[in-house]
Formats: C-alpha cells, sequence, structure tokens
C-alpha cells in the first residue's frame, strides 16, 4: 500500500475517533457539569438532555455530509454511506439523551444502562466507519 492510502486511512480512523470518540465523551459530561453549575435543578439537566442531543445531531450531520461528499467513492457508495451516516447519527441523538439523563437515576440501576447502551454503541460506531470511509485516492486525468 502507497504512502497516501496509509495517511487517508490513518485520517478516516482520526476523524472517527474525534467525532465519534472526544464529541460524545464531552456531550455526556455535561450532565455532571450541569449538575455542579445548578445543584438541585433536574430541569436544566432534562433540557439539555433534550436540546444538546439535537443541537449536535444537527452539527454533526453537516460536517458528516460534507466529508461524505469530499470522498473518493462513486456516487453508489456515497448514497448507501449518507442512508449509513444517518442512521448511525439517528442512534447517536437517542443514546446521547439516555446517557445525559443516566446521572438522574439511581446508581444502582445507572450501571444497567451503560451495559444496555453497548449494541446501540457498537451500531454508532460500525455506522461511522463505513459511513467516513474515504475511498480510494482520486486519480487526476
Amino acid at each position: 500500500m502507497s504512502g497516501v492510502i496509509w495517511l487517508r486511512m490513518l485520517g478516516w480512523l482520526l476523524l472517527v475517533l474525534h467525532w465519534d470518540g472526544v464529541l460524545p465523551l464531552l456531550v455526556w459530561s455535561l450532565p455532571s457539569v450541569l449538575q455542579e453549575l445548578f445543584p438541585g435543578r433536574r430541569g436544566v439537566v432534562e433540557f439539555s438532555a433534550v436540546v444538546f442531543p439535537i443541537v449536535v445531531f444537527g452539527w454533526r450531520y453537516r460536517v458528516g455530509l460534507r466529508v461524505i461528499a469530499g470522498n473518493a467513492c462513486g456516487g453508489a457508495v456515497r448514497r448507501l454511506q449518507r442512508r449509513v451516516f444517518f442512521l448511525g447519527i439517528f442512534v447517536r441523538v437517542l443514546l446521547d439523551a439516555v446517557v445525559m439523563l443516566s446521572c438522574l437515576i439511581p446508581a444502582a440501576a445507572a450501571g444497567g444502562v451503560w451495559r444496555e447502551m453497548l449494541i446501540p454503541l457498537g451500531i454508532y460506531v460500525a455506522a461511522m466507519l463505513v459511513a467516513m470511509y474515504p475511498g480510494g485516492v482520486r486519480r487526476v486525468a
């Protein structure tokens, strides 16, 4: 494999790690920050668990479509990537909301929430790996 392809694959994995590793951690840590800033105000966390995932969905949607449009895949693959991408970020909105609200339930039940989230999280990561695949190197004629 040429160096250019290795760099594209590394870029692809870093892109997925950034958007699908770092960003969820930031979103999922928001309730803890809000609980510190507004102690005893459940409504603030509940409101953020509805609004924030939707805002992140819109942001992720715009960036993801731009990435897919600029990749080196054919038209049919791009259509598939857009569908898989939409499925993935839809699952992500639901995950974000549930994880953000899990800080409001008793600790004994919260452990079960994380176990139940493993399958949707796996679906999301797999969808993002497919959707963000950059394709081969475009050849200039």
